[in-house]
């Protein structure tokens, strides 16, 4: 299996973009980023399908196997939250639809089951390991398709028609435009598109990696790539677009990754804490310089070695 330190920092960004805005529902007289919520969703997804696609392109996986071996590492506690969820609902003597509910929810079907008339009001936030459990039956024959792809030209024209479907979802005249919104967001059978776009980020990334012509545009490419993530931000509240889901948050997640996903770009430089490095250098006997080592030889996170400060 591939190991993408930055990836695991654009983990944590998108993780910050859910927090803060769920926190919003708190703040929101004071200050509202609850928009956060569809750059960090857009990023999950992406990314699930980018290292699906990274870690399995070589290996004939079997679905099964590997949709057991996920669900087993998060039932525990998911069954857990489940019964807390459903302590008022057996305080109303609701049961029938409280054990429907749970049913539903163990088996991650809540999602498929649009417009979720049982089993959706249990645990509001857990619509996204439905969504991905869809994905991975899927991602098998995806993968296999995408294999058969040679060039990268084909790929871009895959993800730009993918990209473009998104797009013109959110154009389709619904009555009932509000319940339709939360079809778009919810769905996993439009949600499976972000994620086959984050597989075909994995195809055209790899495609390129060892491309020794790209190394001087990497710089640009990132300080870009930062510069149009916070226009997008500014853009997302001001410019009033049914899709701006996909054109900000989608295109800045796709930017986003192919940045984090190069190992040898200039944010895992600035990562390698280069600050601690000169001082452990410096002030080899004192305790800020223990910290320093015991930080950077513990940290997995931004592969720095014992070496340096020794």
């Amino acid at each position: 299996m591939k190991k993408y330190i930055g990836l695991t920092e654009l983990r944590g960004i998108a993780c910050l973009f859910v927090f803060f805005s769920h926190l919003s529902y708190i703040t929101r007289p004071y200050i509202y980023v609850g928009f956060l919520g569809h750059y960090g969703v857009m990023i999950f997804l992406m990314l699930s399908g980018f290292l699906g696609y990274i870690n399995h392109v070589e290996e004939n996986f079997n679905t099964k196997t590997y949709i057991k071996r996920k669900y087993k590492s998060f039932f525990w506690l998911y069954f857990f939250l489940m019964l807390v969820m459903a302590i008022p609902k057996f305080l109303k003597h609701d049961y029938i639809k409280t054990i429907l509910s749970i049913i539903i929810h163990i088996s991650l079907l809540q999602t498929w089951l649009f417009p979720y008339i049982i089993g959706y009001e249990l645990n509001n936030v857990d619509w996204y390991l439905s969504v991905i459990m869809f994905c991975w039956l899927f991602e098998k024959p995806i993968i296999t398709l995408l294999k058969k792809v040679q060039y990268k030209h084909t790929i871009c024209v895959i993800f730009a028609t993918i990209f473009s479907v998104r797009i013109l979802l959110y154009y389709i005249p619904i009555a009932n435009h509000s319940m339709y919104t939360q079809f778009l967001y919810l769905s996993p059978i439009i949600r499976i598109m972000d994620y086959i776009m984050g597989m075909i980020s994995a195809k055209y990334f790899e495609s390129n990696k060892n491309n020794s012509n790209k190394e001087h545009i990497k710089v640009p490419f990132e300080t870009i790539t930062v510069c149009l993530f916070i226009l997008s931000i500014i853009a997302y509240n001001y410019v009033p677009i049914k899709c701006s889901e996909i054109v900000f948050a989608g295109t800045s997640s796709f930017l986003l990754i192919m940045v984090f996903a190069d190992n040898g770009g200039g944010h895992n430089k600035t990562a390698q804490f280069k600050v601690f490095k000169n001082y452990c250098q410096s002030q080899p006997n004192n305790l800020l310089n223990t910290l320093c080592n015991h930080l950077l030889y513990h940290s997995d996170f931004f592969q720095i070695k014992y070496t340096y400060c020794t």
